[in-house]
């Protein structure tokens, strides 16, 4: 028997290495769909098209900032009004797109993407 062959646990080698091939095409597909449906902004266009502007635009500004964001800092980075971020990110917390937790040191919420 041919040593590029053997069986490992009774699966010939040739089908456990077609295995991971097709494996790992699966996962890049995946990726690259995922990024060919999410925009440059970090929205799919189901959310662009159910969100409000105002939470659209806070959602794309914390997905983008690729971290927690504090409210204070998205309140100066988003142009609206301090009401409508309040909205925005209650809406966007219902709907489980975000979370708020609260940093003791900086006194305020930090903001993150889910």
């Amino acid at each position: 028997m041919n040593h590029h062959t053997m069986p490992v646990h009774g699966f010939p080698i040739g089908s456990l290495l077609l295995l991971a091939v097709v494996g790992i095409a699966i996962v890049i597909g995946v990726l690259l769909l995922r990024r060919y449906l999410v925009g440059p902004d970090g929205l799919s266009a189901a959310e662009r098209k159910s969100l409000e502007g105002g939470e659209a635009e806070v959602l794309a500004m914390v997905r983008q900032t690729g971290g927690p964001l504090p409210q204070p800092e998205l309140s100066e980075t988003v142009p609206l009004s301090p009401y409508d971020i309040a909205s925005a990110l209650y809406q966007l917390e219902r709907r489980k797109l975000i979370e708020r937790r609260w940093d003791a040191e900086r006194h305020a919420y930090l903001v993150y993407a889910r």
